[in-house]
């Protein structure tokens, strides 16, 4: 009965290494990709802030009626 605890005490043992190895190899590996990820994001939102900037000014343009639609013809294409 001694041996078979202490078999078992041995495989609980390793099974716990085993997965604090894994959620440390996870955690170090996880760092830089959410750095990047965040990264892209704040890149994303600024993108997003000139857009709606853009968009503003055209609004603003169109509802003052200074806009003007200029007709542009290619005279190469038939």
């Amino acid at each position: 009965m001694n041996r078979h605890f202490g078999w078992a005490m041995l495989v609980v043992a390793g099974v716990l290494f085993g997965c604090l190895l894994g959620t440390q190899q996870k955690t170090s590996a996880e760092a830089p990709a959410d750095a990047a990820v965040e990264q892209r994001d704040d890149e994303i939102v600024e993108q997003l802030k000139q857009i709606n900037l853009q968009l503003k000014e055209l609004n603003t343009m169109f509802r003052s009626g200074t806009a003007r639609v200029v007709e542009v013809i290619n005279p190469g294409s038939e």
